[in-house]
């Protein structure tokens, strides 16, 4: 999923701060941790992002999320992350917008782009 769309995407769904304990979202709860938790029990709370991303907490705001990256998930979070590629992904969404694209069929063909 493009970076752009996934900045939309967050931001369509309007997360907000429930008393800085709970981050709730569209109704549903997500996990959260403070940083205390994550020092004494670390392996609970990692155990814990199997379930779905916590998010840490230091002095009742959002610092950092922790999430589990098994199997598909490590080689998308890699490429999400890595500066070449965002900004490969932000250089195709720019070529998109101005209209700069090709079909497929001319593609394989070898063609260039208008």
């Amino acid at each position: 999923m493009p970076v752009k769309a996934i900045r939309e995407f967050l931001e369509r769904r309007g997360t907000m701060f429930h008393r800085c304990e709970t981050l709730v979202d569209g109704g549903g709860v997500m996990q959260t941790a403070t940083i205390r938790e994550l020092r004494l029990a670390a392996s609970k709370v990692l155990a814990r992002s199997r379930k779905g991303p916590v998010i840490l907490m230091k002095r009742g705001k959002p610092v950092a999320a922790i999430e589990s990256l098994e199997g598909e998930d490590l080689e998308d979070f890699l490429m999400l992350h890595h500066p070449r590629f965002v900004k490969a992904l932000d250089e195709g969404e720019r070529d998109i917008a101005l209209g700069r694209t090709i079909s497929l069929k001319d593609f394989v063909a070898g063609k260039r782009s208008k």
